[in-house]
């Protein structure tokens, strides 16, 4: 996987890359709890429904939270924090580059596959 890859570029060990490989790989569980209406929509959301859609991070750092060790950790950081921005204008208001690095690894990866389909 991308994310997997683009850590070990970066210098992580073999093993901290596979637990952002993990933590990449259900960095969005948490839309599994966002209402059917809202993830599927056709039309852009309402600023109501965009409050809703911001909550799948929420959610996903929770079903994520029983993870032990430092893979449960990052997954839960992922989870949460994967749609900050460098301008601090993301979900929660987070400046990403105060964020730990493999958070905005798996927020590039994510994007550049949006991008590629």
């Amino acid at each position: 996987m991308l994310s997997e890859q683009l850590a070990l570029n970066l210098g992580y060990s073999a093993a901290k890359a596979r637990h952002i490989r993990f933590a990449a790989e259900l960095h969005d569980i948490g839309k599994t709890l966002i209402p059917f209406e809202i993830l599927n929509k056709p039309n852009p959301l309402a600023p109501a429904e965009i409050e809703v859609m911001k909550l799948h991070t929420v959610y996903g750092a929770m079903l994520l939270s029983h993870i032990p060790g430092e893979q449960g950790k990052i997954a839960k950081e992922i989870a949460l924090l994967h749609h900050e921005k460098f301008c601090g204008q993301g979900y929660w208001g987070f400046n990403a580059s105060d964020l730990p690095l493999h958070i905005n690894i798996v927020a590039v990866a994510d994007v550049f596959c949006a991008l590629r389909i």
